[in-house]
């Protein structure tokens, strides 16, 4: 299985897993169609192996560490974005030889304000 999580913000595209250095500055990335697949492909988007629930846990809470965030009139520390979590998932059949993948995509839409400690999710 591999995993991606990209941020949609400010219409600009983001690798939530991308380098660990919370100092250096973000890459933008593109969204490509490829020809005659008819799906879509984030060149550049970092993908990481997982074996197990807790390591999807583990790029989950790495990820939540990158998600941008600025202030709004409302409240000093704000993030209003979207993000795209791809988990594929490939196999092969061991009686016919049949090999088989499938994509699950989680898409969220969330404005997270930050007010005393507490988080509003809408």
């Amino acid at each position: 299985m591999t995993a991606s999580f990209l941020e949609i913000y400010n219409e600009s595209l983001f690798d939530l897993l991308g380098s660990a250095d919370s100092s250096a500055p973000r890459e933008k990335l593109d969204i490509r169609l490829e020809k005659g697949k008819q799906h879509t492909h984030v060149p550049g988007l970092t993908t990481c192996t997982v074996e197990s629930p807790a390591q999807v846990y583990e790029l989950l809470e790495r990820a939540s560490a990158s998600r941008s965030t600025a202030a709004t009139a409302m409240n000093e520390r704000s993030s209003r974005s979207h993000s795209v979590f791809q988990l594929k998932i490939s196999g092969v059949n061991n009686e016919t030889s049949e090999k088989v993948e499938g994509v699950l995509n989680r898409t969220s839409s969330i404005e997270r304000v930050f007010c005393d400690h507490t988080i509003i999710r809408n």
